[in-house]
């Protein structure tokens, strides 16, 4: 690919200037003028220099910053992502005045980005990729988006939006939120009471996990919420809200919303009819109950005040617990079902055994008992009653336990 490098010189952009490779700044600089664009090809690579910029840059491939100070004076000019996926990233981070995606894209952070004025997201995806995107300006209206969003979660991390709300805001904020999924979970709040502290701050993050509620979050410890690990009873989702800095945090109301194909393990007992939120304590180790909540349209309202930091949402009374040292196969057929299905699992001692049936969105929808012996045992379950959908049986006995999924027609 062709390149240009620019050295110790002094450059003035007045109208279109394209560079059709790769633009090395290796201590120039540039000057971009009201009106005047730069058009670059392929990537952007800072070695040194400053471009003071007014107007416009377009920038096709990846951009990367390899030395400590800031490549931009940002200025009141634009930089437009105007590749495919792209990265931005190197040994340090980049400050952006307004920083634009195009439609249908996805930029993947390798390094911690600043915003001065505005990010506009279009219909494209910034993956934080374990790092952060820090919104320096206290306007709910310094995030734009007509559809695109924010990827905070990874396989076993996450990253951070950090926005500098200060002392100065109050309203409504939405942060655009997708899981690892691709389905949209935004985060909203309400600041109600504005906090003490110009230099105050508030991250956000979610992420989601096994059906045991594993990886946990950095700070938290356990998962003994009512005195055992009630992993299971929790939807397999951490969200964090953090305020830094403030003398007195702000007053928020937050609403959570849940990717429920996602946040439902086959594993997991949970009444959605009877959801609590839960918020970790990191200064004494443990769990305290915000209040009891429901859910609408696959979204969570909660009312926090100065309450901050880790938050799950499970059950208020357990429906079922599973022990995993206990877990054995069992069949379920026919599998397609209409009417009802044949459930088969060995015992090798004479039991009684609870059995449910959960709905996909994790409500018991059935329950019955049998009596299991050493063998072979199989028990009929009818389903004429329930309404198409996804299913799975549970078995809940001294010795053993098993899950199984089905789908009824």
């Amino acid at each position: 690919m062709k390149k240009l490098i620019l050295i110790l010189s002094i450059i003035q952009i007045v109208f279109l200037i394209p560079v059709s490779g790769q633009l090395y700044n290796d201590g120039a600089e540039v000057t971009i003028q009201d009106d005047a664009l730069l058009y670059i090809e392929g990537n952007f690579i800072n070695q040194g220099g400053t471009i003071f910029n007014s107007g416009l840059i377009e920038v096709g491939g990846d951009w990367e910053n390899t030395v400590s100070t800031n490549p931009l004076n940002p200025g009141s000019g634009n930089v437009d992502l105007v590749g495919g996926d792209q990265v931005i990233g190197g040994d340090f981070n980049t400050l952006f005045n307004n920083l634009s995606l195009r439609d249908d894209q996805t930029i993947t952070l390798n390094s911690t980005i600043g915003i001065q004025n505005t990010v506009s997201l279009a219909n494209g995806t910034i993956d934080l990729n374990r790092n952060t995107l820090h919104i320096l300006n206290s306007s709910r209206d310094a995030l734009v988006t007509s559809g695109g969003n924010v990827k905070a979660e990874t396989a076993d991390q996450y990253g951070y939006l950090r926005w500098d709300i200060s002392d100065k805001a109050d309203g409504n904020y939405s942060i655009p939120f997708i899981s690892s999924s691709n389905v949209e979970i935004p985060v909203t709040f309400e600041i109600t009471e504005q906090g003490n502290g110009d230099l105050g701050y508030l991250l956000f993050s979610t992420f989601n996990t096994d059906e045991a509620n594993n990886p946990l979050p950095l700070e938290v410890t356990n998962l003994e919420i009512k005195g055992a690990d009630d992993g299971l009873n929790l939807i397999d989702r951490f969200w964090n809200i953090q305020a830094v800095d403030y003398t007195i945090a702000p007053n928020t109301s937050a609403s959570f919303t849940l990717d429920i194909d996602n946040d439902l393990g086959g594993l997991n007992a949970i009444d959605l009819d009877k959801l609590e939120v839960f918020n970790w304590n990191k200064t004494t180790g443990d769990w305290s109950s915000i209040g009891l909540t429901n859910l609408d349209d696959d979204l969570v309202e909660i009312a926090v005040s100065n309450v901050y930091g880790d938050y799950v949402i499970g059950s208020n009374v357990p429906t079922a617990v599973i022990d995993l040292e206990k877990l054995v196969d069992i069949s379920v057929y026919p599998n397609p079902t209409e009417n009802f299905i044949f459930i088969t699992l060995d015992g090798d001692a004479n039991e009684k055994v609870d059995v449910s049936l959960i709905n996909q969105h994790g409500k018991i929808v059935l329950q019955q008992s049998e009596f299991i012996q050493n063998g072979t045992n199989q028990f009929r379950i009818d389903l004429e009653t329930l309404p198409a959908g996804i299913y799975h049986s549970v078995i809940i006995g001294e010795t053993r336990n098993g899950v199984k999924k089905f789908v009824k027609l």
